[in-house]
Formats: C-alpha cells, sequence, structure tokens
C-alpha cells in the first residue's frame, strides 16, 4: 500500500486547537498500540519530546489568561464608573432646580468637568488620572461651595473612595504580573510546530521502511 503524508497545516491552528494536538496523538497511540510494542528509541524521544512541548505551551496559555486579580479589578472598575456617572445625573438634574444659586453651582461643576470627556470609558490608568485630578479641584474652595450648596458631598465621597479602592487593587494586580516569568507564546508555537512536525517525519520515514522490524507499530501510527 503506498503512503503519503497527510497535509495538515498546524501553523494554521489557533492557540486553543494547537494546544490539543500532543494530547490527542497520545490518545490515537494509546489506542491503536500495544505499549509492549513501542521499543522504538527514536520515536519514543519524538513522543516524550512533544508531550514537554506540549505541557510547556498549555502552561503558557494559563499564563497568558486573566490572572486571579483581574476580575476584581473589572468590578471595582465598574463602580468607581457607576459613582462617578451618578454624580453627573445628580448635576445634572441639579440644572432643572427652581432655586439659580443650585443651577449656577450644579452648571460651574459640569463646566469644570466637561474636558475630562467621557471619563468612564477610559481606560484604567487615564481614568484613575483623571478623576484624581477632578477630586482635586472640587476640593478647592470654589467647587467646594458648590458641593455644600448642593448637597453632593455624598456623591464626592463615593467617588474617591471607589477610585482608592481600584488603585489599591490595580497596584497589587501589576506587581503580581511583575512576578509571573515573561512567556513569549510565538516562540513556544513555533517549537511546538517544529517538534509535531518531526514526528510526523519520522513516523512516515519508518513507516515506509520496510525492513523496520517495527513496521506494523509505525504502520499503526500512520495518519496522525
Amino acid at each position: 500500500m503506498a503512503l503519503s503524508l497527510s497535509r495538515l497545516d498546524v501553523t494554521n491552528l489557533n492557540y486553543d486547537e494547537l494546544a490539543e494536538l500532543p494530547g490527542r496523538l497520545k490518545d490515537d497511540i494509546d489506542k491503536n498500540i500495544d505499549k509492549a510494542k513501542m521499543t522504538d528509541p527514536g520515536l519514543n524521544d519524538y513522543l516524550s519530546e512533544l508531550n514537554t512541548k506540549g505541557t510547556t505551551f498549555q502552561n503558557g496559555l494559563g499564563k497568558g489568561g486573566a490572572n486571579d486579580f483581574t476580575v476584581k479589578v473589572v468590578a471595582r472598575d465598574k463602580v468607581r464608573d457607576k459613582a462617578y456617572s451618578t454624580f453627573v445625573k445628580a448635576l445634572e438634574l441639579a440644572q432643572d432646580s427652581d432655586d439659580p444659586e443650585e443651577v449656577d453651582a450644579a452648571t460651574s461643576i459640569l463646566n469644570m468637568l466637561d474636558p475630562f470627556g467621557n471619563v468612564p470609558r477610559k481606560n484604567f490608568e487615564a481614568e484613575s488620572a483623571a478623576l484624581d485630578s477632578i477630586l482635586d479641584k472640587l476640593a478647592d474652595s470654589k467647587f467646594k461651595a458648590h458641593i455644600t450648596k448642593l448637597g453632593f458631598a455624598k456623591y464626592v465621597t463615593k467617588i474617591q473612595v471607589a477610585n482608592e479602592d481600584f488603585k489599591a487593587l490595580f497596584t497589587n494586580r501589576v506587581a503580581d504580573e511583575l512576578k509571573q516569568p515573561a512567556f513569549d507564546m510565538k516562540v513556544a508555537k513555533k517549537e511546538l510546530v517544529i517538534v509535531y512536525n518531526d514526528t510526523v517525519e519520522y513516523i512516515l520515514a519508518m513507516a515506509k521502511n520496510k525492513k523496520n522490524p517495527n513496521l506494523d507499530t509505525f504502520f499503526n501510527c500512520y495518519p496522525l
């Protein structure tokens, strides 16, 4: 029976699909080949290396994902987003007040906030910096008097607490990421693809060698 190499361009697989290759190959071999016949040192070396590279690649995928702090960081960012948005809505409602002084106070604060744009839509660091600046301005005598007139101190306090809570957690997240060893997934992918293709080529070559004493073993390995 003439053998030809089945074309599987593993370089086109996404990371999750590529990570499954070593395990799928091991399962196929375990099902089709008697372990007692797995005596070829070359094959065993290739399979061992493939397993090692596959494990390394899978571990890299885990490190590349969200760490333990990510979900908490996003949740706390939503808290400060809501605190700020609620403050802005309260100011906008105050502009409809029957008290001209309240209208002037709300309008003055909104004019101060306007250059900062849509604060909740900024990235984490930019939003932290914006809120720090806004809180500093609100602490000035002019705007502090406006806040007092409107009775909005509770809104400012919520923004301040939420922002400080976020910054504290975000700092911990960054520190945790710095502790993680650098991992280049592109390099890991390249190494895994090379050893997979080498393994396939070795099995094909040995399966074509009719003088190979372990011909049946390699024939049962093919196609991968």
